[in-house]
């Protein structure tokens, strides 16, 4: 089920330090989307139409889903950077999809991830910000005289 009511929802997120061996096997980066988006699936309502891989310098796969939805990978194993952009209903459940895609993904010692969440389709951020209880980890802290600010 749509939890958003006909809402699409991306989820952005850029892993860095990423092990540059994972990035340039076409095949472990075609399993680790597979294998996501097979856990995913307990909670999103997908099927995988195709997924395509090509390379220019990185790779990039993506994953195309039902109803015009997917899931794209960036590799780029000179920078050991992998980012991930994916596009399906239901924005509250994305979220809890990051610890899925940092197991799949985030392989090697002392990979760090960035994500970004927006709605796209019409303005519920208010709403899914106020959802962001499923995942927060904190990255850093830093304290002045005038105020507290954590990461």
């Amino acid at each position: 089920n749509n939890i958003l009511g006909g809402i699409a929802v991306s989820l952005l997120i850029d892993l860095e330090r990423v092990d540059s061996n994972f990035l340039d096997d076409r095949g472990r980066i075609r399993q680790a989307i597979l294998d996501t988006l097979w856990d995913a699936s307990k909670d999103l309502d997908i099927s995988v139409q195709s997924l395509r891989c090509h390379k220019r310098g990185s790779y990039t796969c993506v994953a195309f889903l039902r109803d015009g939805n997917y899931m794209r990978v960036l590799a780029d194993p000179n920078r050991s950077i992998c980012c991930l952009d994916l596009f399906v209903p239901g924005g509250i459940v994305l979220l809890r999809m990051i610890p899925i895609l940092e197991h799949y993904f985030s392989v090697g010692k002392g990979s760090r991830t960035r994500f970004n969440h927006r709605s796209r389709g019409n303005q519920i951020s208010d709403m899914i910000l106020n959802e962001n209880k499923y995942y927060k980890k904190k990255i850093g802290s830093k304290s002045t005289n005038f105020q507290n600010v954590d990461v």
